[in-house]
Parts: C-alpha cells; structure tokens; sequence
C-alpha cells in the first residue's frame, strides 16, 4: 500500500513539475541541449548522466527515469503511455521506439515516442550508445550526425515495427539522431 500511495506521489509530482520544467513543445525537442527527466526523489540532467538509472522514458512533455526497465514499464502502464495499438495523436506516436545500449536488448534503455522531430540522442545521454533496438508504429530514421545530419542508417531496417538485437556493421554505437514520421 505504501509504495502505491508512493507511486501516485510521484506520479502527480512528475506531472505538475514536467509541465513547468520539460513542457517544451514537441518542435523544439531536438533543439534542447539537455533534458531534466524526474528520478526517484529528484530531477537530474539526462545529457550529463542518468545517475543508477538504467531506463528512460521521454515524450514531448516528460521525461521520467527508473531503475530498472520493468518499472518503466508499469509506470508507463500505469499513465496509458504503453499503447501497443492505435491512432497516434498529435506529435506522439501511438507506440514508442526503444534504444538499447546493450545487444539483444540489455542494458541501458531509452523510450521515445515524439514524432516529427529530429531528437538528438546527446540531450538525453544516450550519443553513440545505442546496439539495439524496437522500433514502434512510426517509421523511423536513425542518423550518425546531430539534428539528421551525417550518414542515414538503411531504412529498410526502421520501418514500423522492426526490431533488430545488433546494429549492421558499422552503425553500433554511432546512432546520434532519431526521427520518427
């Protein structure tokens, strides 16, 4: 019961303090140069590290880190963010993409669902880091350089749904920018 009240506690916390924090409008989110996501008891800067966090969830209004994927998942859940079907509404797609930092989708995870937006995964500490992914209902472009920019990873590979445990060779680890259409 205590960790339910707990919970709901942080869950209000998070979104009242998002709104005033992280309300960025979903054009600008791959503009930012950091992103305050809420962890545990406190807001920490995602580009300067996640602290023991090893999931993040950011859409075009919050971002929200926890220790582990699973309570990721239920928070996600929990708020209605963990859609598998559907119509997406404006600027989110209707399920997220995740980027593993690890192969066959271990380690560090990072949940993104703000679509029509170059986000560059340095504004969330996640540059350069990713080796494995499941992309959501958008099509997805993923790009070596900052804000679409360098080299595109072969599309045939991010359509709606593809997932893929390792990276084609080359690309581990050099993914810096997403795009979700």
């Amino acid at each position: 019961m205590k960790s339910a009240i707990r919970l709901l506690a942080v869950m209000i916390s998070v979104s009242t303090a998002s709104a005033i924090v992280i309300g960025a409008p979903a054009s600008a989110a791959g503009d930012k140069t950091s992103t305050k996501a809420w962890f545990g008891d406190h807001w920490i800067d995602m580009a300067k590290g996640w602290e023991s966090a090893t999931a993040c969830a950011v859409n075009d209004s919050v971002a929200v880190c926890f220790a582990t994927e699973g309570e990721m998942d239920s928070y996600l859940a929990s708020t209605g963010a963990a859609v598998t079907s559907g119509a997406a509404t404006a600027g989110v797609c209707s399920t997220s993409m995740r980027l593993y930092d690890g192969a066959s989708y271990t380690g560090n995870v990072l949940w993104l669902s703000t679509q029509w937006t170059y986000l560059n995964l340095s504004n969330f500490g996640f540059d350069n880091r990713t080796t494995s992914y499941k992309v959501g209902a958008c099509v997805s472009y993923f790009y070596s350089g900052a804000s679409g920019g360098g080299s595109l990873y072969p599309t045939g590979f991010t359509g709606a749904f593809d997932q893929y445990p390792t990276m084609l060779v080359g690309w581990n680890n050099v993914v810096s920018c997403v795009y979700m259409n």
